[in-house]
């Protein structure tokens, strides 16, 4: 009674006063201490037991594995044969699960040797462990295979085996013995609904995780704690969050996990302040948090380049002890680089008593994020120096910082060393390196390795598109650009965006008439990085009346979208019009931080020869241009110098 009510201490007087004790008393003592962790407490009486049967072992060795020794819940198997005690479906059952988790491959089939010895294969509880051993050994063949030879199957070996396929990322698989499980009337549990969603999950199929969910509404699951948050966490991977955070506010208790599931998923679709406000309610209920909390919610700050919430979770991280484990350690390196905090990202780094690959991956990433190419190829050179070896991140990432160089010789080398590594072909680092050499002027070179890539991506059509139009090969540019199409592949507003431009620069404005028309067709006429690269175009072209009316009917504008047709104004001698957008913009706030018109400005005053003799002679020249300075100074808080001010008024004199 005692120890089932863990009232030990009782328990553990009542026993000392046991004028004879049997094995049936220490085996009530021994899994009383073993399920409260207290594992020295329980060896000691073991090892005190005159006669021991398969019961004291047993519990041995659940409970070394309940409490994460797994080695040591081996090894007293292994002692337990040693011993000529014979073993049962409860220690094999045990033994199969400590060796999945260890990864012991070698020791699991050994073990498995053993059960068909014993005549085990074909019992239900250990054929359910074996399957699921095997599936942790990434050997899901094998788990099949056990499944397929099992006589009689309860929801227990149903849920292994379909949790089996989700660790494998067999979603499919798992999906059809769920269906081939109703076929035969086996009832639905909680964690084979978990697996389920997780299939889902993996394989985007929203419209089918909505079916589930209303199955696991009507099966009295939906108030299902473990069941409600796969399932929020399937709508969040699916991107829906807006369905996620409905189960959520369903759900009648939350734990951790599912919080995290919430602040995760708000992370991962670029909505770092819902993830936050999400954070900040779960240190408001008090349910405590972890590492995932942790990453999730230095992620949520990354994407919204916080630096002081940043700052703020990396103090609590610090005050919970959370730095020491390397996955939040890792996400502070990179919110840090994120944030524009180079230094505080080189200190966290050289403060790490461990670092694995991602670490290498962050620190290169915020030094070449943070145009700091010298120091990308430095910690490059010094992750080679430490035996770790690079992935596609770190290759992506270093080729970018010989691209911000035009360092050719170094991004030879690395294509070298990717070579010898077999990435070569691969989509990712292929886009890399098609870029790298276009940026380096070498464009041919880019076009022979994106052939030779096996699956091309539209970062590698656009680099070289890029690379053309940096080279002034407008042409070439625009025979690429009819191979792809010609090809099947669908252009994006990069790839628009980089034609225009080589229409611009040929003045050629039929064809990007042409290309503008394809831009309606695809309904790509209200991006905005578009909207500015036709106000450019026709501008570029001499056609100031169709830039114009680009200019008017952008439903959205940026700076550049400004820029462009200030420039253009500029460019063909229309200082008055010029001038007007100017102030129009600045009174409609629009800019606010970001005055990026400097470039505008110059090729106006360019344009007038005499605008810098008017500057000189300043105070002799006439109100109106002090006026116009005046008033856009005491428009807003002045954020441009005089001196450019200066420049736009008398280019207009």
């Amino acid at each position: 009674m005692y120890v089932k009510c863990l009232h030990l201490n009782y328990a553990c007087k009542v026993f000392d006063k046991m004028y004879l004790r049997d094995v049936v008393s220490y085996n009530s003592i021994i899994s009383g201490y073993a399920s409260c962790g207290e594992m020295e407490i329980a060896r000691k009486f073991f090892y005190e037991m005159p006669e021991r049967d398969v019961v004291s072992w047993n519990s041995m060795i659940s409970g070394f594995l309940q409490n994460g020794e797994c080695r040591k819940s081996i090894d007293v198997f292994l002692e337990m044969g040693r011993c000529g005690v014979g073993f049962d479906r409860a220690s094999f059952a045990v033994v199969l699960k400590a060796c999945g988790a260890l990864e012991e491959c070698n020791v699991g089939v050994q073990v498995h040797g053993l059960l068909v010895k014993f005549g085990f294969d074909s019992d239900v509880v250990t054929g359910s462990a074996l399957l699921g051993m095997y599936a942790k050994f990434k050997r899901l063949d094998d788990s099949l295979a056990v499944f397929s030879e099992l006589p009689e199957k309860n929801w227990v070996s149903w849920s292994a085996m379909i949790a089996g396929c989700v660790q494998n990322d067999r979603n499919v698989e798992g999906l059809e013995l769920f269906k081939e499980m109703q076929g035969v009337g086996v009832g639905v549990s909680q964690s084979i609904y978990a697996s389920l969603f997780r299939s889902c999950a993996g394989l985007s199929a929203l419209k089918l995780g909505k079916e589930l969910h209303s199955h696991a509404l009507k099966s009295a699951f939906g108030t299902d704690i473990i069941v409600g948050t796969a399932t929020l966490d399937m709508y969040a991977k699916c991107g829906k969050m807006a369905d996620a955070q409905k189960v959520l506010n369903s759900m009648p208790k939350c734990s951790l996990q599912s919080y995290n599931a919430i602040i995760v998923g708000y992370a991962r679709s670029d909505r770092g302040f819902q993830a936050l406000k999400s954070f900040q309610l779960l240190l408001k209920i008090g349910l405590g948090f972890d590492e995932i909390t942790l990453s999730g919610a230095l992620n949520a700050c990354a994407s919204i380049r916080g630096d002081l919430e940043g700052r703020q979770v990396h103090g609590l991280a610090v005050k919970s002890i959370s730095m020491s484990n390397i996955c939040v350690a890792n996400a502070i390196l990179d919110m840090y680089g994120k944030c524009k905090a180079l230094a505080e990202a080189s200190d966290l780094f050289d403060m790490m008593e461990r670092r694995d690959a991602v670490s290498w991956n962050a620190i290169i990433a915020a030094c070449e994020q943070n145009g700091n190419e010298e120091e990308t190829l430095a910690h490059f050179a010094s992750m080679l120096h430490s035996r770790m070896e690079p992935d596609e991140f770190t290759y992506g990432s270093v080729l970018k910082a010989c691209a911000g160089r035009q360092a050719l010789n170094t991004g030879m080398e690395i294509h070298t060393r990717i070579i010898k590594s077999g990435m070569g072909f691969e989509s990712f680092v292929g886009a890399a390196l098609v870029d790298m050499y276009c940026k380096c002027g070498m464009v041919e070179k880019a076009d022979k390795i994106h052939d030779r890539t096996e699956q091309k991506t539209m970062v590698s059509w656009n680099a070289i598109i890029s690379g053309f139009s940096l080279l002034q090969q407008s042409e070439d540019a625009h025979n690429f650009f009819s191979r792809m199409l010609e090809m099947g592949v669908k252009p994006d507003n990069f790839t628009y965006a980089a034609v225009l431009d080589t229409c611009a620069n040929l003045a050629t404005v039929g064809l990007g008439k042409q290309i503008h028309a394809q831009i309606i067709k695809q309904e790509l006429q209200s991006d905005v990085y578009i909207c500015s690269t036709l106000v450019d175009m026709y501008s570029k072209c001499g056609n100031m009346q169709d830039s114009q009316l680009m200019f008017e009917k952008a439903p959205s504008r940026d700076f550049v979208t400004w820029n462009a047709m200030l420039c253009g104004y500029a460019h063909h001698g229309l200082g008055e019009e010029a001038l007007k957008l100017f102030e129009r913009e600045y009174m409609a706030h629009t800019l606010g931080k970001s005055w990026k018109v400097e470039t505008a400005a110059v090729e106006l005053s360019q344009k007038y020869r005499g605008s810098e003799l008017m500057l000189k002679n300043w105070p002799s020249n006439s109100s109106r241009i002090r006026n116009q300075v005046a008033k856009i100074k005491s428009s807003k808080p002045f954020l441009m110098s005089e001196k450019m001010l200066l420049f736009w008024a008398s280019s207009t004199t």
